[in-house]
């Protein structure tokens, strides 16, 4: 057997064991980088959610010269299509009048800085590993 032959047997070799590194290792960070995606995904919708609200409120006070206020407790109204409790709290009241007062617009937007502020923070801690 020629030293080229035994060569190229070894950079085979090299090739298939750095192949099964990279499969073996796929899967979890294909993982981590979908959920970090979905969580990017979360996290511009609350942000664009709040803007697009805050907008909506803007718009109809320039038109109708009123500011319609619209609590997290509305929005999760209408989300849930009249869910129960955020209709008729009979437990959990004092979180129901904590989410009444707050605006949703706001919420959403400061909810969204937060988790980009989190995501920020721990994809720098697995960069760094």
């Amino acid at each position: 057997m020629s030293i080229f032959e035994k060569t190229i047997r070894e950079m085979l070799r090299e090739d298939a064991q750095r192949a099964w590194c990279w499969l073996r290792e796929t899967p979890s960070r294909w993982l981590r980088k979908t959920t970090a995606r979905l969580f990017y995904l979360a996290v511009a919708a609350l942000v664009f959610g709040g803007l697009g609200l805050f907008g909506w409120q803007v718009l109809h006070f320039l038109m109708k010269g009123t500011w319609e206020a619209v609590s997290v407790i509305d929005a999760l109204r209408w989300a849930t299509d009249g869910n129960a409790w955020t209709v008729y709290p009979q437990s959990w009241i004092g979180i129901w009048r904590i989410l009444d007062a707050l605006p949703a617009s706001a919420t959403g937007v400061v909810l969204g800085i937060i988790g980009v502020v989190v995501v920020g923070t721990i994809g720098g801690h697995e960069r760094s590993r």
